[in-house]
């Protein structure tokens, strides 16, 4: 099927603007960044392939769909009726890479290879600095599976602007989650692509900063602030946490070496007090056998004279 739709599942056309400052007036505030700039996140924009000793990550930077994607919109990459899709005129001359569009760190981080561009994506090959530090802490979090999306920032010249359809009679439990207005950027200028700080987990970012280094580099200054804020704040926990459990199984374990201490020290004492009683008890009987042995002792004597004389 032709990635080029006519009009999207849902919508229908409301206008068409062929001039950028009039497509950027239109446009949601949700897609464009703090610079004026549309940008298209998709989470099919992903990394492909690393190759760390050469420092390169393949990514496909943008897609287009069937369908408006969740934010909203949907980028024309090549060249149809309707448009010229995504141009490179200008991006070849300034191939750059950035980590999250230069917001999260402003300096590129990469040199990008001139992206090839197909109906449904767009692919590029990202070479990452071996000099700048920072370069080299974003690699390591791509290459350790943190990082893995992309997303491209673009000046766009044509575009299509759609409006929902009237909405089928919904029940009261029913709601249909569609943007009030969707947009197809049918031509653009590519500005830049950027990894982007959605990280696949987390928890491995925030494990990173615990340790400080990524991938063997120590994190400056400059990048933990775009860490912190990619690691988000450190989930409650509802039970108690691992320190917290280590130190309720040492405290078990010395209550029960100390309950056994104590049963030991019970037992000996048990057994001295019991040893005691019953040799005071026998005490008396021992003193009467002997006195018996020595009687018999003597009547044995007796009875030896009594017959040596017979």
């Amino acid at each position: 099927m032709d990635s080029v739709i006519d009009i999207p599942e849902g919508y229908e056309l409301h206008t068409e603007l062929t001039e950028t400052d009039s497509i950027l007036q239109e446009v949601s505030s949700d897609l464009l960044l703090p610079n004026g700039y549309p940008f298209s996140p998709s989470h099919e924009a992903l990394k492909q392939a690393v190759d760390e000793s050469a420092m390169t990550a393949d990514f496909i930077i943008v897609t287009r769909g069937n369908d408006i994607n969740r934010n909203g919109s949907m980028v024309q990459i090549v060249a149809d009726e309707r448009g010229e899709g995504i141009k490179l005129n200008h991006y070849q001359n300034n191939p750059v890479v950035y980590f999250d569009h230069g917001f999260g760190f402003p300096i590129p981080i990469a040199r990008s290879s001139l992206p090839k561009l197909y109906k449904t994506k767009a692919t590029a090959t990202a070479t990452f600095s071996q000099i700048l530090p920072e370069a080299s802490i974003f690699f390591g979090l791509i290459a350790e599976g943190i990082l893995n999306t992309a997303s491209v920032s673009f000046l766009p010249t044509k575009a299509r602007l759609f409006k929902p359809k009237s909405s089928r009679n919904l029940s009261e439990d029913e709601t249909e989650f569609r943007p009030y207005m969707a947009y197809d950027f049918l031509t653009s200028d590519l500005l830049e692509w950027s990894v982007v700080g959605v990280p696949a987990d987390p928890e491995a970012v925030r494990k990173c900063l615990d340790r400080g280094q990524i991938n063997g580099y120590r994190l400056t200054q400059r990048v933990m602030e775009p860490l912190q804020k990619m690691a988000g704040p450190k989930p409650v926990q509802s039970g108690p946490g691992p320190e917290e459990l280590k130190r309720r199984r040492e405290a078990e374990e010395a209550q029960r070496q100390a309950a056994e201490a104590e049963k030991k020290k019970i037992l000996e004492t048990v057994c001295a007090i019991t040893k005691e009683t019953i040799t005071q008890a026998f005490e008396p009987v021992k003193t009467k056998v002997s006195a018996v042995s020595q009687r018999i002792d003597g009547f044995d004597s007796k009875l030896k004279q009594v017959t040596g004389k017979v």
